[in-house]
């Protein structure tokens, strides 16, 4: 017999000196259990003898079973990558899968939650993760192939090691041999096998040694073997092989021979941890990515079932599983619908680590249960031409989301399932399954329109007596406009940073303005968690288009604060035409994409986004979106469209008002067009769209001391007063929320944040949050406020090193030391520091003019208790610290 002698055989006396006792030296506590995962490639159940298959000798698998529990109905997802990135991060498909060979890096695995746990990591095996195969798709280059580095993989992915197939080396012209003479990369090194040598036994090899030396080691191991086998080609195995071999000597003949070495394989496997002296306390867990290839067609104690690999039916999923471990009942059976999450999810809590986060439930000890012993699979292949969809199962019925029903027969003896047709009528709670399900991978896209230095009163439908804005009176008339609707800030970094976080800008450790050099300790910190990081991990694609204003450095941009695509301006302000911020004292050209500095001279930069977000949008991918559509406008420098500069010119209006009005406008008709072609495409009403300004309008002389209006209120951007914090703030979602209805109460820009996910169905601990969901007070007009109290501060680094603070309970309104940056009838701006107490109350006298601090002693007071109790808050959290520069 033609094939290379295996390692393992070589060191059996070496393992079995390595015995291991299963209880800590130091503590006599019970170590974490070692996990081994094996994952077989196209392999339905059918073809093994504990599940009833006839065709193959499996007796090593027979023997996992006897030592474990055997669950009959396993189903993976019906294609390989789905189940891969199922499997590794325990996420339903439509959640987080991309695209086909793709594994998005920012996506957690099971391997990193055990390396966080303590455990030493390797994979050896099948890969196909790094390169997506599903044009047009987008990835991050620097962390994709042709680059995948030992760093990646330990870092991005979790293993510590790895000896790999279709790595680096993708595509038919270059991934090379999977069998013999395969072409792996090995810990950062590629290496090709001697003709005569056979991939998988390398791998199983690779992995026995990473063993071995981790129980020399006492360290716990997760080792997981997703081996190539039996996938095609189908060519001769070490035990079949006559002679010099290759993988173009391909024979579905061969298939059996495949399987029962895949068998071999899993029995040299389970020897390795017995004669390691590690049995005890040690998981040997055994599935498959999908069912059996088409071409191959397998006998078994209830006839023969034909493979199909692909579909999103019994054949094409129900694969084994097997799991045999120290609290495992020995020859146990379980007949529950289970899936790959909840593999993950077994694997997770065997580690003593928390599952929660996790779409699947943990199988050990046997006694849990799933969802209600009901399984729910969504399917979309993205790169390969077969047909997607969704299907709900029990024991005995699968509903699919098309509206078919089958019936599950279970063939005796045990484990064949046949899919029949039915005239039953679908179970009530498989079809509850589906459409929950269906709200979740059908959840609405976002658009969060933010404007830049936009007055409360410089839209139509808040009162502008001179400014057309049809688009934007557009989104109120079919949505739900805030009439008390606050920044986070009166300044832009900081409101963009509570925006984001949905936290005080404080509490974000964002105080000021920033400029891209101001270094790493400035801005946005990446432990910082955005909504873009939290709507990305539960099946989002993220972008940021225009404005980004929070970054000290690179490293700190838009692609690592959870947008998957970025492109716009990273400093506070530019030239329209030029892109470049003129307002430094060393002039630079500012616009990037995704980290990459691009240049577009002489084109509107408004027009530039309205592009990029429609060709981010046009992708051929069936995630919803967020987009982050923050614009520069209307900020200075003024650059309106010539035909609204003429027509504002005609109005008798001042030189401010022209040119900041024609800004406006120009601004507003980019909208109408973004809106227009989300129209065109089929998707505006399923997406909810929310309008808002950062803060009040400028009153800077680069602005022409202000040519925007706050209506009643008084102040302007970097004020306290109403006119610097108060903004407009729609949301419209139609059918979904009411249209055209005005809400009075209360609410913040952190609110969004909390709002947003609500509406996404999406689970999350809004806890540290200082927004609150709107969703009840969006939904009934007679819903109380959000908010019963509100703490604004900002630190005046740059003049008079004071604490400014604003804050709210119920119409009173407090103010410390507040700015006044009005603007003022001769053309220019008031720009005054009132040092001392403030008290109004908004509902008498909404333009602060009658400070009452000296009438009210006992409510100023209670003000000020609140503002004490949020300043020992971010005390405590160490962020009360005045920023430095």
């Amino acid at each position: 017999m033609y094939a290379m002698r295996l390692f393992i055989v070589l060191v059996t006396a070496v393992l079995a000196a390595c015995g291991h006792d299963a209880e800590s030296e130091n503590d006599g506590n019970k170590t974490p259990p070692n996990i081994i995962v094996i994952f077989a490639d196209d392999a339905g159940v059918e073809a093994f003898e504990p599940y009833g298959g006839l065709s193959y000798e499996t007796p090593k698998i027979a023997e996992l079973a006897d030592r474990g529990v055997k669950f009959t109905r396993a189903f993976s997802q019906p294609l390989c990558t789905p189940s891969r990135v199922q499997l590794l991060t325990g996420k339903h498909n439509y959640r987080n899968y991309e695209a086909f060979g793709w594994l998005d890096p920012d996506e957690q695995t099971f391997a990193q939650t055990l390396q966080r746990a303590g455990y030493r990591t390797a994979v050896a095996g099948k890969w196909q993760l790094s390169t997506p195969d599903y044009p047009p798709f987008e990835y991050d280059a620097a962390r994709a192939a042709p680059n995948v580095t030992p760093d990646v993989i330990r870092e991005d992915y979790g293993f510590d090691q790895y000896s790999l197939w279709q790595l680096n080396h993708v595509g038919e012209q270059n991934k090379g041999p999977r069998y013999w003479a395969a072409k792996l990369e090995v810990d950062g090194r590629d290496l090709t096998l001697a003709d005569d040598g056979y991939g998988p036994d390398h791998h199983l090899n690779y992995l026995v040694d990473f063993m071995r030396r981790r129980v020399d080691q006492s360290e716990p191991f997760l080792a997981y073997f997703p081996t190539a086998l039996p996938h095609a080609p189908w060519v001769p195995t070490p035990h079949t092989a006559t002679g010099p071999t290759n993988d173009s000597m391909r024979s579905t003949e061969n298939f059996g021979a495949n399987i029962e070495y895949l068998d071999f394989l899993v029995g040299q496997l389970t020897a390795a941890v017995d004669e390691l002296g590690i049995a005890d306390n040690t998981y040997i867990i055994f599935t498959s990515d999908n069912g059996t290839a088409r071409s191959i067609t397998s006998q078994t104690n209830a006839g023969p079932v034909k493979g199909d690999k692909a579909g999103l039916t019994v054949p094409g999923t129900h694969v084994p599983l097997i799991i045999a471990g120290p609290s495992v009942d020995p020859g146990s059976r379980d007949d529950r619908p289970v899936g790959l999450a909840d593999v993950t999810a077994t694997i997770v809590a065997l580690a003593g680590a928390d599952a929660e986060t996790l779409d699947g439930q943990s199988l050990i000890p046997v006694a849990g249960t799933t969802e209600a012993d009901r399984l729910y699979s969504w399917y979309d292949p993205k790169g390969r031409p077969f047909t997607p969809g969704a299907v709900a199962m029990s024991t005995t019925q699968r509903v699919y989301d098309d509206g078919r029903v089958t019936a599950i027969e279970a063939q005796e003896p045990c484990c064949i399932l046949r899919e029949v047709a039915t005239e039953d009528a679908p179970d009530p709670e498989l079809e509850a399954l589906l459409d929950r399900h269906a709200q979740g991978s059908a959840r609405p896209n976002v658009l969060l329109i933010f404007t830049d230095d936009q007055g409360y009163a410089d839209v139509g439908a808040y009162g502008s007596t001179f400014i057309d804005t049809p688009n934007i009176d557009r989104l109120a008339a079919e949505g739900v406009r805030f009439t008390q609707f606050y920044a986070a800030a009166a300044v832009c970094t900081p409101s963009r940073a509570g925006l984001l976080t949905g936290k005080t800008p404080d509490k974000a450790g964002v105080t000021t303005n920033i400029h891209i050099n101001a270094g790493p300790d400035r801005g946005l910190q990446l432990e910082e968690v955005t909504i873009a990081e939290v709507l990305s991990d539960n099946g989002y694609r993220t972008a940021a288009i225009g404005k980004w204003h929070l970054s000290g450095e690179m490293s700190t941009t838009p692609n690592y604060q959870g947008f998957d695509h970025a492109f716009g301006h990273l400093d506070g302000v530019i030239d329209n035409y030029s892109h470049t911020n003129n307002y430094r004292s060393d002039p630079i050209h500012d616009l990037y994409r995704n980290g990459e500095e691009i240049f577009e001279d002489g084109r509107f930069f408004a027009d530039l986004m309205v592009e990029e977000t429609l060709e981010f949008i046009d992708r051929d991918d069936a995630r919803p979106f967020f987009i982050y559509f923050a614009l520069n406008s209307p900020h200075y420098p003024y650059q309106g469209d010539p035909e609204w500069l003429a027509a504002y010119s005609e109005r008798g209006l001042e030189r401010r008002q022209v040119e900041y009005g024609a800004f406006v406008s120009t601004m507003d008709a980019r909208i109408g067009a973004l809106l227009d072609a989300l129209q065109q495409r089929g998707v505006l009403d399923d997406t909810i769209v929310i309008f808002q300004s950062d803060h009040g309008f400028s009153t800077e002389e680069r602005a022409l001391y202000g040519g925007g209006s706050a209506g009643i209120y008084r102040g302007a951007k970097f004020s306290q007063f109403e006119g610097g914090l108060r903004v407009p703030g729609i949301i419209r979602w139609p059918g979904k929320i009411p249209a055209g209805e005005v809400r009075d109460q209360f609410a913040v820009s952190q609110d969004w944040f909390p709002t947003i996910l609500e509406y996404a169905g999406i689970d999350y601990d809004v806890s540290a949050l200082d927004g609150n969901s709107l969703v009840p007070l969006i939904s009934d007009a007679s819903e109380s406020t959000a908010h019963d109290t509100f703490v604004w501060h900002q630190f005046d680094y740059w003049s008079t090193k004071l604490h400014r603070y604003a804050v709210r309970e119920g119409d009173w309104k407090l103010l410390l030391n507040p700015r006044d940056t009005s603007p003022l009838p001769d053309g220019k701006a008031l720009v005054e520091t009132l040092e001392g107490t403030f008290l109004y109350n908004l509902a008498d006298d909404p333009g602060e003019t009658n400070n009452v601090h000296e009438q009210h002693p006992d409510i100023v007071n209670r003000l000020l208790g609140i503002r004490d109790e949020y300043v020992a808050e971010l005390e405590a959290m160490g962020r009360f610290d005045s920023p430095s520069e």
